[in-house]
Parts: structure tokens; C-alpha cells; sequence
């Protein structure tokens, strides 16, 4: 198994990695202790737990409030190479997608889970206008702007700023010409992938939402892609008692939740 996944684009100094075994422990600890997790638009509960020293849940239930989920509707294309893309109610676990680094050269990275994954659901979102093209999204999703100088929330956005896209040929930059909000749009996807980026309609995105810091975010995701890598993929119960578990720790320390 390819573990180099579990600290893509990620630097760890001592630091870091104490406190990301902290949150294993916690992790590990929630589970055991009390199988219940609830967070911004997630509230789930392990139905099937095997016993109390069990690391693993065999069976969430989750129930999501659609209006606080990120992530993007049914229809959005999501690039899996120079010239190629999948609809994104079509992408799978294990799907090998596209991406650009910090230095903006396209790279492939795999999908190890979803952080929701909602067909029938329905949501409000921002419709943000490139020109001829758009991208639609939810209002906390995280967008590479240069204008901006890193990934900032949709709703952050303004004409005249400047998003990443990919012309066909290399990475550049595409302005904002205006900015709406949309209702009734269906269908709530958001792909984790291990790089914790993709390419949503042409435009460079992260993964994540509800942060200011995409670095952050992507560090604490870690033991999501050691759950990856020891289990074949990140089920999306899993992945959404883990945001939960996430919210709760911001919360505890009052880090500023979009």
C-alpha cells in the first residue's frame, strides 16, 4: 500500500506529530466511551459497535442538517487529468483525480472518502461567476484565490478577485465577474481526496470548509488518511463522526468555526 498518502503535501515537526497523537487518543477514546458524535451539520451514532475496547464502528447513523454542509451539487465536473473529467456523482472511493501543488503544476491524487455524499438532498449555494463559466458551491467551501493570497470561503469572494483554474494546458487565473446565491440546487458531494484538493469545473478548491486555514485542515485530517490506509478507504460515517469529533475540539478551544 502506497502510505506516502497519509502525509501528503503535509510537514510535521515534533510538535505537530505530539498533537496529532492526541487526537488519536482522543479519537479512540470518544469511540469507546460514548459511540455519539454531533457537530456542524452532522449528528451521528455508531449503531453496531462490537465492544467497548472496539476501534472500529461497523455501522454509523448519521443525520445532517443540509443548510451547514459545504460541498458541491450533482453535475459539478471534477477533473481527472489534463483533458478528462467525471461528474461527480460518479467519482468513487479509490478514483484517482486531479490537482494542482503550490506551485501550481497538475499532480494526481486519490479520493479516500467523502465528507458528505447526498443525492437526493437539496441546498442553497454560491454561484460564483468566471466570465462565460461558473462553479457552484457552498458558501463556506474553501477556493485557491491568488488575489487573496491562499484558499479563502466562497462567500469571501468579490468581482474583481481572482480564482485558480485550468486552462486545458496549465494552471492560471480567472477573475470574478459576480457573485449570486442560488436555492434548490440538488444534490451535496464533497470528495476528500488524500492531497485535501481537486478541481471542481475547472477551478482549484480544497477539500474543506468551515476554516480559515486549508494547512490546518488538511494536518488534522491526518488520522482520516491512516484510517484509509489501514482499512482500504474512509467510509463516510466514519469521516463524518471524525469532522464531529473535530467541531467539538475547535469548539473546546474556541477556534472560529465559518
Amino acid at each position: 500500500r502506497d502510505y506516502w498518502i497519509l502525509f501528503e503535501s503535509v510537514s510535521l515537526g515534533p510538535m505537530r506529530i505530539a498533537v496529532l497523537c492526541f487526537l488519536v487518543v482522543v479519537t479512540i477514546f470518544l469511540v469507546r466511551a460514548d459511540p455519539t458524535y454531533g457537530g456542524t451539520g452532522t449528528s451521528c451514532v455508531c449503531e453496531d459497535l462490537p465492544d467497548l475496547t472496539a476501534m472500529r464502528c461497523n455501522k454509523w447513523k448519521c443525520d445532517i442538517t443540509h443548510d451547514n454542509l459545504a460541498c458541491f451539487p450533482q453535475g459539478g465536473k471534477i477533473a481527472t487529468s489534463e483533458t478528462q473529467f467525471k461528474e461527480i456523482q460518479d467519482v468513487e472511493i479509490g478514483d484517482t483525480v486531479a490537482y494542482y501543488d503550490a506551485q501550481g503544476s497538475l499532480r494526481r491524487t486519490q479520493v479516500i472518502g467523502f465528507l458528505h455524499r447526498e443525492p437526493e438532498a437539496t441546498s442553497t449555494m454560491t454561484r460564483i461567476h468566471l466570465g462565460d463559466t461558473h462553479i457552484d458551491i457552498s458558501k463556506n467551501h474553501l477556493v485557491m484565490s491568488p488575489s487573496k493570497q491562499g484558499h479563502v470561503a466562497a462567500k469571501e469572494l468579490n468581482k474583481g478577485d481572482t480564482v485558480e483554474i485550468w486552462n486545458g494546458k496549465q494552471a492560471t487565473t480567472a477573475q470574478v465577474t459576480s457573485t449570486e446565491t442560488v436555492n434548490g440546487i440538488t444534490g451535496m458531494y464533497a470528495p476528500l481526496t488524500s492531497s485535501g484538493k481537486l478541481i471542481v469545473d475547472g477551478v482549484s478548491v480544497s477539500c474543506y470548509a468551515h476554516v480559515s486555514s486549508h494547512e490546518m485542515a488538511h494536518w488534522a485530517y491526518t488520522p482520516v488518511r491512516v484510517y484509509a490506509s489501514l482499512f482500504g478507504n474512509a467510509d463516510n460515517h466514519a469521516v463524518s463522526a471524525y469532522t464531529s469529533i473535530l467541531v467539538k475540539v475547535a469548539k473546546a478551544v474556541r477556534y472560529q468555526l465559518h
